[in-house]
């Protein structure tokens, strides 16, 4: 039977927690379709989210993905572990510090820029 992998795709995702309902509700506000119906659980809020196959429930410690089209949808904190990694930032500045050569290295590059290479031994 074929096998397939799945392309590496970077997603933005934000774990429903009892505590971020409000970063939550501002992560799915940024998708096509912002009408969502919150509902109180034993554990904290559940968010039924609309997805290209109908409507589905994120509960409490669901990632709820935005995928490649812009389409939210809500995976399962076990399935997400299994199929995504964190990206790291990206870098927006970078410093080099170059140090001073060591004093007896100086005296060297002065040496032969004053008097040419050191003859080869052989």
């Amino acid at each position: 039977m074929p096998r397939f992998r799945k392309k590496p795709v970077e997603i933005d995702a934000i774990q429903l927690t009892s505590t971020n309902l409000a970063a939550a509700l501002d992560f799915i506000s940024d998708g096509p379709d912002t009408t969502v119906d919150i509902r109180a659980t034993a554990d904290g809020p559940s968010i039924d989210i609309p997805t290209l196959e109908g409507t589905m429930t994120a509960l409490p410690n669901d990632w709820i993905i935005r995928g490649v089209k812009g389409e939210l949808y809500p995976c399962k904190p076990d399935i997400f572990e299994a199929t995504y990694e964190a990206v790291p930032a990206p870098v927006t500045e970078m410093h080099i510090q170059f140090r001073p050569d060591p004093p007896h290295v100086s005296d060297a590059i002065r040496d032969i820029r004053r008097n040419g290479p050191p003859p080869t031994r052989r």
